[in-house]
């Protein structure tokens, strides 16, 4: 009891708590970082995405390049074999998937007609009540009114933004081929350069 009452405050004074510190500098300085490191991911989010499509191809053709190499193949030589050869089968295949949507979305276009005039004639052929089918129709015809006053200015004016911004993406892919060289010919520096720093007891697991 003699300690207990030896350790607590004086009757009528108020027990005072050490005023919590501030965060260091380095935690500010940390911390403006990641603020500054997630700005620039969300402004280049569509440039970063290319970059990451490009190590995910990379992943894959690297062992391929490596047994080019293994057969006498100079390493620049085969990643460059391997870049050509993947960039070919990526525009046949977006060639192809193209022609499809393409020639199904003519086909849709001529026969728009013809299904207007079925979905018509299968409106009329319902029983509906006479205060809903009023209702269908005032939606109908003010879908119809909204139509006839879009303004094709800001159509064009959409479509012209649309353009810039689709060749924006296309620059931004063209880099992939060199990007994807670059991964495949330095692989094996880069692998040994990362495992050279890595700190001696973290070698085994990484």
């Amino acid at each position: 009891m003699a300690e207990a009452s030896a350790g607590a405050a004086p009757a009528g004074e108020r027990a005072h708590f050490k005023s919590m510190a501030w965060p260091s500098g380095p935690f500010w300085i940390t911390l403006l970082l990641v603020i500054l490191g997630a700005v620039v991911f969300m402004l280049s989010a569509s440039a970063l995405f290319v970059f990451g499509v490009g190590v995910a191809i990379a992943f894959f053709l690297v062992p391929v390049v490596s047994w080019f190499e293994s057969k006498g193949l100079a390493r620049w030589v085969a990643a460059i074999i391997a870049v050509v050869v993947t960039i070919i089968v990526i525009v046949a295949i977006i060639g192809i998937v193209a022609l499809i949507v393409v020639d199904q979305g003519i086909a849709f276009i001529q026969n728009l007609p013809a299904i207007m005039t079925e979905i018509e004639s299968w409106y009329e052929s319902l029983d509906l009540p006479d205060w809903l089918r009023a209702g269908i129709d005032s939606i109908v015809a003010s879908i119809e009114d909204n139509l006839r006053a879009f303004d094709q200015g800001a159509l064009v004016a959409g479509l012209i933004g649309g353009f810039f911004s689709l060749l924006g993406g296309l620059f931004a892919w063209f880099l992939l081929p060199f990007f994807l060289f670059y991964l495949l010919k330095d692989q094996p520096s880069m692998s040994a350069n990362f495992y050279a720093r890595v700190p001696a007891p973290w070698k085994d697991d990484v």
